[in-house]
């Protein structure tokens, strides 16, 4: 979906919309009347490039620490810029996906709907758990088991690689045992 910039009593900022009047009555219905707007780029075009790729593992991390955080009482935007200036020397995949985030819910979008909007790692019971969450405010509890799950389900990722990564060179060694000869030494 295309990007459009616009401005506001000198203010710039984006917005994702499916086409410039799509944009455009997006921005009326928040109250907002923008002086410009125009397309700065498409996600087609951008592609998954602009976004990288987040290990299970950092995922599990990442809402770990933003439980931790909510949990120690800072509001839920407040813990996002936390958590992006925390990775800003470093960049990334990460940061960008902080980025998006604190866009989407400054824009007004729930934390979930931003979670979606972003794509993955952010999968249907993850975005699911944190709206289930956000609802009755246990928001904080809501990750925390979140990660403890993403956690569990990498370690029975691992076992089970680990499983067939033995069974495989068990059966290669027991096959390799019965296609070869035994050696035998000639008499010399």
């Amino acid at each position: 979906m295309p990007i459009f910039s616009y401005t506001t009593g000198g203010t710039t900022a984006t917005i994702e919309a499916s086409d410039r009047s799509a944009a455009l009555r997006s921005l009326v219905q928040r109250g907002v009347a923008p002086a410009s707007l125009t397309e700065v780029s498409s996600r087609r075009a951008a592609g998954g490039s602009r976004r990288g790729k987040i290990a299970l593992a950092d995922l599990a991390g990442f809402i770990r620490e933003l439980g931790t955080a909510l949990q120690a009482g800072l509001p839920l935007m407040a813990a996002l810029r936390t958590l992006a200036k925390a990775r800003q020397r470093k960049g990334g995949a990460q940061l960008r996906m902080l980025e998006h985030l604190i866009e989407k819910v400054e824009h007004g979008s729930p934390l979930a709907e931003a979670c979606r909007s972003w794509g993955r790692p952010f999968d249907e019971l993850t975005c699911n758990l944190i709206k289930a969450g956000e609802s009755p405010g246990k928001l904080a509890e809501v990750l925390e088991q979140n990660a403890e799950l993403l956690d569990k389900g990498l370690a029975m990722r691992r076992a089970i690689i680990g499983a067939t990564v033995a069974f495989a060179v068990r059966a290669g060694a027991l096959m390799f045992g019965w296609t070869l000869p035994p050696y035998r030494s000639r008499p010399g």
